[in-house]
């Protein structure tokens, strides 16, 4: 019902979140352009994030580069049907220069989406080997690695058991108990100087 909602009618790679420069979703239009057109044919590029003058951007690249007919726009997304739309995809693919944390990728990979991730900042701990993580500054890059899951179906399984092992480890009372750690850590210091 989700897909036919969204017409999406084919198997899909999803990218979500917003559209401003540093997301770099510009350099993921460039590696989806360079897919054989066998598999972009195969395959939409669904990209989830809300409308604002940074995704009229995007979609004038798309525009430029022929895509049109092969990408799906969403815009907001309720939160009870994100599960939906992650676990539908064949792959999640999170290109971004930089994060303050990088939880759509944890959400992928709770929701037993392989991932292909930017290894900035924060990302490759994150993702560390439960995903394929690359250059997001090269298209070709993304493009193989892309390729590469996609061809592969025992990649695809060890991915998806990895990811959900990797998102099993980020839990509230995680969290917690060491945000409770470095607090007591921080209050037993005695004050130097």
């Amino acid at each position: 019902a989700f897909k036919k909602a969204h017409d999406i009618k084919l198997p899909y790679l999803l990218y979500v979140g917003n559209f401003k420069p540093h997301k770099n979703v510009s350099c993921l239009l460039e590696a989806y352009a360079g897919l054989p057109a066998s598999l972009r044919s195969d395959h939409l590029l669904v990209l989830c994030g809300r409308k604002d003058h940074h995704r009229e951007t995007v979609q004038a690249q798309a525009q430029e580069l022929g895509l049109t007919p092969h990408l799906r726009f969403l815009d907001f997304v309720e939160d009870a049907d994100m599960p939906v739309l992650y676990s539908g995809a064949r792959l999640f693919t999170f290109p971004s220069l930089y994060e303050g944390f990088g939880l759509p990728p944890l959400e992928a990979m709770a929701c037993g989406t392989p991932v292909v991730s930017s290894g900035a900042t924060s990302l490759a701990e994150v993702v560390q080997d439960a995903g394929v993580v690359v250059d997001a500054r090269n298209p070709k890059a993304i493009q193989q690695a892309i390729e590469s899951v996609l061809a592969q179906p025992d990649l695809q399984d060890r991915l998806i058991q990895a990811g959900l092992e990797q998102a099993s480890r980020f839990t509230l009372k995680t969290a917690a108990e060491q945000i409770m750690h470095i607090l007591s850590r921080t209050t037993n210091r005695q004050p130097t100087g």
